[in-house]
């Protein structure tokens, strides 16, 4: 979860002027889906209605975090040092 304080979709609220129950409004979406949102859970489908609401990109709304799984060369050099063979690419 990610902080509110920088949560992309509060701050494209925030520059928009606008309260959580207004952007509720506009995107139709419940309350508890804007904080949520806030909160970095959120599906695509209610990422782009937030987006539409607001006037901006959806990529603007994503949270920016590092990927869930490492990236193929680092999954290798992990099996190597653990002596686990290799890793398929």
């Amino acid at each position: 979860m990610q902080s509110s304080n920088t949560n992309p979709v509060r701050l494209a609220r925030e520059a928009a002027g606008l309260s959580q129950v207004q952007l509720a409004l506009r995107a139709k979406r419940s309350i508890t889906t804007i904080r949520n949102a806030e909160q970095g859970l959120a599906t695509t489908n209610t990422l782009a209605a937030i987006a539409k609401a607001l006037g901006v990109e959806v990529y603007r709304l994503r949270p920016t975090t590092l990927p869930l799984e490492a990236p193929v060369a680092s999954r290798a050099v992990a099996a190597e040092a653990t002596g686990r063979g290799k890793v398929a690419p």
